[in-house]
């Protein structure tokens, strides 16, 4: 018997053709850990080469759960097909053939006298077994044949097919799940019995090219990762690729890195979970779900203490996994349940495209004034077209501040049609915002916004809006958001104290407590702009009228720091 241990991809290719495509009666052992592709790869060449299989009849057995030999040599019988056919699943139709065969080679007197006696059954099972020559069969799953059944008494069927029915075997198993008793066993008789045994055992690599089809749309995006993260297991990998078939049309649209996350995400999670020993063996899975992307996680911890999470540690900052987000929280629930929620994948895609297109607009606008900023080049041109370009494919998340800048450098380098074209098509792309965003007094940076156009254009869209909210609603906004903007006092200091008095008199309970608090509140800034005074003294003149109407109401002015002295 040749053995050859780790034996290469390409080795074991050309040997299993080699065999497929000789007549002469050998058995070929195929040995491998459970899910590194042995059956798939055998069936896979099968397929590619059944035009050139010299023997005419295949069977494909199983030994998992089979108790005796007789099961076995009825397995063999009952699933044998035509080489032609390979890829057809056995049926009653090709049992049906297989019959046909044995009742002409047997005669149907024989098989009908046969049928009238007790046990006949068995015998007809026996008879049919007459008929299996001369045929590929392959035998899986030695290490999970039944407990009736030994490995000696299926290593002497197969010397008996190779020798006297001239059969080719190939032996599929994972001699490492064998017991001892079983190792022991095929170690004595496999010298005698098996001509040929390879271990299988594919680099990264080589399985992400067996299991991944070459012209598949998930192919690009999964196979550098399973390569990265070392996933060898073909079952894991075509469970992975068939998630992310079913998840890539929900993706279809959003910026191309949406895609290249679920990738990522779904090949790190389903390696984790298909990987498991145990239903309860969560503790890799854990430690991902509670990777935070603090750059200083971890780094206390002693190596030599925790050498499982060191090693988790590194294994994930090689992968490039920083944090687990709330996509990749939604990716990881239809790993679980083996489909995806739509509506919780699209939530949360959209959430995350729009953090990229405003991710790609800061650096679309960080790199065109870098060729302002990092040269002494005469390169004006070249500024002009970024700033354009930036404007156009990402006016949307553009700040008034970034808009003032780059208006004002292009009219500072004598671009003027260029800075207006920018305006305008920030203007029209941005026309939707609300009247916070045009009121340049109340934004953060209002001093960095002096180019004069930007002032106009920013004015004049003000203009077109119509406040609705009542003075009310303004007062109890300023009391619960501790924020106001020059549209909210220009509308209050207006105000009569009729209108504060009617307004205090409709309202009740923590409204009431904190529309007055947020009026009162601006007195004591009433020294940084006139009309915080006006609006702090026109309530508090209200609240004297009301006081004055009776003691009760006095009394409950206290709590507002409105005392007798100020009723007098």
């Amino acid at each position: 018997m040749i053995d050859v241990e780790r034996t290469a991809t390409e080795r074991v290719t050309r040997e299993i053709v080699r065999f497929l495509e000789s007549s002469k009666p050998e058995v070929l052992a195929l040995r491998g850990a459970w899910g590194v592709g042995k059956t798939y790869l055998w069936n896979k060449l099968l397929k590619e080469t059944k035009a050139t299989i010299r023997l005419r009849k295949y069977a494909y057995v199983s030994l998992f759960g089979l108790q005796n030999l007789n099961e076995l040599k009825y397995s063999i019988y009952e699933n044998t097909i035509d080489t032609k056919d390979v890829g057809i699943e056995p049926s009653l139709k090709t049992l049906q053939t297989n019959t046909d065969f044995v009742v002409k080679s047997f005669g149907t007197q024989l098989i009908s006298v046969i049928s009238r006696f007790k046990g006949a059954s068995a015998t007809l099972e026996a008879i049919s077994f007459l008929a299996v020559r001369d045929r590929i069969v392959c035998i899986d799953d030695l290490e999970r044949r039944g407990s009736n059944l030994r490995i000696i008494d299926v290593l002497g069927l197969v010397s008996y097919l190779t020798e006297r029915r001239g059969c080719k075997i190939v032996i599929i198993l994972n001699d490492q799940a064998l017991t001892d008793p079983d190792t022991k066993d095929l170690a004595r008789y496999q010298e005698k019995v098996i001509d040929l045994s390879l271990l299988f055992a594919p680099t990264e690599e080589e399985s992400v090219k067996i299991a991944l089809a070459i012209d598949a749309p998930t192919t690009l995006l999964l196979s550098e990762r399973c390569i990265s993260l070392g996933v060898s297991n073909i079952r894991v990998i075509k469970k992975i690729e068939r998630l992310f078939a079913d998840l890539l049309p929900l993706l279809s649209g959003y910026h191309e890195k949406v895609a290249e996350q679920a990738a990522s995400t779904l090949t790190l999670f389903g390696w984790a979970h298909f990987s498991k020993t145990a239903e309860d063996d969560n503790a890799f899975i854990d430690f991902i779900l509670a990777r935070s992307d603090d750059p200083f996680a971890g780094v206390y911890d002693d190596a030599d203490e925790q050498p499982e999470r060191h090693k988790w540690d590194t294994l994930l900052d090689n992968y490039g996994y920083a944090s687990t987000d709330a996509f990749d929280l939604a990716l990881f629930d239809g790993v679980k349940r083996g489909f995806f929620d739509e509506a919780q994948i699209k939530r949360n895609a959209d959430e995350m495209n729009e953090r990229l297109k405003q991710m790609d607009s800061t650096k679309s606008f960080a790199d065109a004034w870098a060729l302002f900023h990092d040269s002494f080049k005469d390169n004006a041109r070249e500024i002009v077209r970024a700033l354009v370009t930036a404007m156009q494919f990402h006016a949307q998340f553009v700040t008034p501040s970034e808009l003032n800048g780059a208006v004002s450098l292009l009219k500072t380098l004598g671009r003027e049609r260029a800075a207006q074209y920018v305006l305008k098509l920030f203007m029209k792309r941005r026309q939707d915002e609300d009247y916070a965003f045009y009121d340049l007094a109340s934004h953060p940076f209002t001093q960095n916004i002096q180019d004069p156009d930007v002032i106009y254009a920013f004015a004049e869209k003000l203009k077109t809006f119509r406040d609705e909210r009542s003075p009310e609603d303004i007062l109890h906004s300023i009391g619960s958001n501790h924020g106001w903007s020059q549209a909210d006092t220009k509308l209050l200091a207006v105000l009569s104290v009729d209108d504060y008095y009617a307004m205090f008199k409709n309202l009740e309970g923590e409204r009431l407590r904190r529309v007055i608090s947020a009026a009162l509140g601006f007195q004591a800034i009433r020294e940084q702009d006139a009309t915080y005074g006006a609006i702090a003294d026109t309530a508090k003149a209200a609240l004297i009228l009301i006081g004055k109407e009776s003691p009760l109401n006095a009394r409950r002015l206290l709590k507002f720091h409105i005392t007798a002295d100020d009723l007098a």
